[in-house]
């Protein structure tokens, strides 16, 4: 039927601001994030890091056009965000 046809047809990603609620949700953020035209950012990226060793790093080895950036932040200092372009 053309209803079912319409889940299969290929949408655009488009970059964003996301939130990494888990350690499995932040890494399907930043791979989407890779496979979306413009800026992602993934914020809360603390699940990330301490549950991937150097995500960033093997991802910028590979290609990726990826970083981390920190932002002052008024609360506890500093605040950590994964960019990708």
């Amino acid at each position: 039927s053309s209803a079912a046809s319409d889940v299969y047809k290929r949408q655009k990603l488009t970059g964003a601001p996301v939130l990494a609620c888990d350690l499995r949700a932040g890494a399907a953020m930043v791979i989407a994030g890779l496979c979306a035209s413009g800026v992602t950012e993934v914020e809360d990226i603390h699940y990330i890091e301490r549950g991937y060793e150097n995500f960033v790093g093997k991802l910028k080895a590979l290609g990726a056009d990826i970083e981390i950036v920190d932002f002052p932040d008024d609360n506890d200092g500093a605040e950590k965000i994964i960019s990708v372009c």
